[in-house]
């Protein structure tokens, strides 16, 4: 069919020639599956960006279209920049999902094993979105198996940081930058009132915490990769999740009316792996200062 010799003409521009000479050393044989393995990974990405061209290209006709690969992550991928003209230049992050195809060469045996996605990662896409905190994005498919997420880059509405290339600039963190052992102090704590940076970051690390719980994500507060800050003129830091996991369990809430009770599920998050700022955010402060963010957020 055509998209079957569009596949091949890409692969002819970018794979050598598989015909080779029966191996003659162990090393060899090595050397010869690595190769097979990188030219099913070459396959898989070649038929990533065909189908991602055609669906952006009923959506930019006139626009000028360029793949590059992946910086970061281990989900088959790639980036795409889209220049419309009149300085409309977009690039996308596209990728499988949490359960398809990886990308490296490691990830062969796992890309055998690729199951038909959860129609819940899906949903979570557009609901953050609509809560404030994702960012567009856009579904295609080829099959069952290989269905691809496209999302806009995050700095498409400003300067987009990730949380781990921001570090703990007192910009982002304000006071917080003198936390010892993820406790607040009594000179610290009553200078929390002062400091807008510093309560902005522990309502949106909260704001975070409770979402993730709710959607049943992970790998969110514990990935500072998958999260970020866009800031813009005029405005304090505001998160942005751009990557998560889909987590098997169902989402406990307290059988009480109580809030406070719904919240103790943040204490099972504090662990050594948490940055101070993060670990006081949504475990050191009282539950009675948790709570009352929670009201707000929610």
């Amino acid at each position: 069919d055509r998209d079957g010799m569009r596949t091949m003409f890409h692969l002819k521009s970018r794979l050598p020639c598989c015909h080779e000479s029966r191996p003659k050393s162990v090393q060899e044989l090595k050397e010869g599956v690595t190769s097979i393995q990188s030219k099913i990974i070459a396959l898989h990405e070649v038929r990533l960006e065909i189908a991602a061209e055609a669906y952006f290209r009923k959506r930019f006709p006139n626009a000028s279209m360029s793949f590059s690969r992946k910086t970061a992550g281990t989900r088959l991928g790639r980036r795409l920049t889209i220049d419309a003209g009149l300085a409309n230049e977009r690039t996308y992050h596209i990728k499988t999902t949490s359960v398809g195809r990886g990308f490296y060469i490691g990830s062969l045996r796992e890309n055998l094993k690729v199951k038909p996605l959860d129609p819940r990662e899906l949903m979570v896409y557009r609901l953050l979105v609509h809560l404030g905190i994702g960012c567009e994005s856009h579904f295609f498919h080829r099959s069952k198996h290989d269905v691809y997420i496209a999302t806009l880059d995050g700095g498409a509405e400003g300067k987009f940081t990730l949380f781990e290339d921001f570090g703990f600039s007192r910009a982002l963190v304000g006071c917080l930058v003198d936390l010892k052992d993820g406790k607040c102090n009594a000179d610290l704590n009553a200078s929390l009132d002062a400091h807008s940076s510093a309560r902005n970051f522990l309502f949106q690390m909260l704001k975070l915490a409770i979402i993730a719980h709710i959607l049943g994500l992970n790998d969110v507060l514990t990935n500072p990769g998958n999260f970020g800050f866009l800031t813009e003129e005029g405005r304090l830091p505001q998160a942005r999740i751009i990557d998560f996991g889909m987590s098997n369990r169902q989402p406990k809430m307290s059988e009480t009316d109580s809030l406070a009770r719904s919240m103790d599920y943040c204490s099972t998050i504090a662990h050594s792996d948490f940055p101070e700022t993060i670990l006081f955010a949504v475990h050191g402060r009282s539950l009675d200062e948790r709570v009352k963010e929670a009201v707000s957020i929610l």
